[in-house]
C-alpha cells in the first residue's frame, strides 16, 4: 500500500515594528508571501491600540490616545490552514507641549526684549533641541536656547515661535508672540543766529 502525504508550504511574513510620536500616522503593513492564497488575518495581544478590525491585514494604530510600549502578534492562515505569525513592538512617545512669551509686547528699536520658551509638558532630559522661528531670528542673541533676547533696529510687528524637540525626536511648536517695535524719535536742533 502506497500512502501519499501532501506537504504544503507555510506562508511567510515580512513585518516591522515602529517607534513614533503621539499623533503620528502609523499603519503596520504585513507583506505575506508563499503559502496558498487566499489568506485570513488576525492581530492579537495589545489590540486596544488598533483603530481597524483585528481581522484586517493592515493595522492602523491610534497614536493619539495610547502612550506606551505595546506588543502585537500578527497571524496569517492560508487556504490550506498553514499558519505563520510575527511579533512586533510599537512604541508611542508623548508629544511635548510648549508655550512662548515675551516680557513686553511694545518696545523701541534697540531695546532688549526677553523671549522665553517653556516646555509645559514632556521631558527636557537627554539631547534636546530648541529653535526660534522668525523672519527676524537674526536679531536674537541665539536661536537655539529657550530664553534669548531680542534687540532689533527693525520697526514694525516682529513675530516669533518657539519649537522644542525632545530626545525621542518628538516636537511641538508654540503660539506666536509678537513685539511691536517702534522707531525712536529724532531730534533736530537748528542753530540760532546771533542777534
Amino acid at each position: 500500500i502506497t500512502k501519499t502525504q501532501i506537504v504544503y508550504p507555510n506562508p511567510s511574513i515580512t513585518l516591522d515594528g515602529a517607534t513614533v510620536c503621539q499623533y503620528s500616522n502609523l499603519q503596520l503593513t504585513p507583506i505575506v508571501t508563499g503559502g496558498t492564497p487566499a489568506y485570513s488575518h488576525l492581530w492579537s495581544n495589545n489590540t486596544q491600540i488598533l483603530s481597524t478590525p483585528t481581522t484586517d491585514q493592515n493595522a492602523t494604530i491610534n497614536t493619539s490616545d495610547n502612550l506606551n510600549t505595546y506588543y502585537l502578534t500578527y497571524k496569517v492562515t492560508d487556504a490550506n490552514s498553514c499558519i505563520a505569525s510575527k511579533d512586533v513592538t510599537v512604541v508611542i512617545n508623548p508629544q511635548p507641549k510648549v508655550s512662548a512669551s515675551v516680557d513686553k509686547t511694545v518696545s523701541c528699536v534697540g531695546e532688549d526684549v526677553q523671549l522665553t520658551g517653556t516646555v509645559t509638558s514632556g521631558s527636557t532630559s537627554g539631547t534636546v533641541k530648541h529653535e526660534w522661528i522668525s523672519a527676524n531670528a537674526s536679531d536674537l542673541t541665539s536661536t537655539s536656547i529657550p530664553n534669548p533676547k531680542l534687540n532689533s533696529y527693525v520697526s514694525g510687528a516682529l513675530s516669533f515661535q518657539y519649537k522644542f524637540t525632545d530626545a525621542n525626536g518628538c516636537s511641538a511648536t508654540s503660539n506666536t508672540v509678537t513685539v511691536q517695535n517702534y522707531p525712536n524719535p529724532t531730534v533736530t536742533i537748528n542753530d540760532v543766529p546771533d542777534q
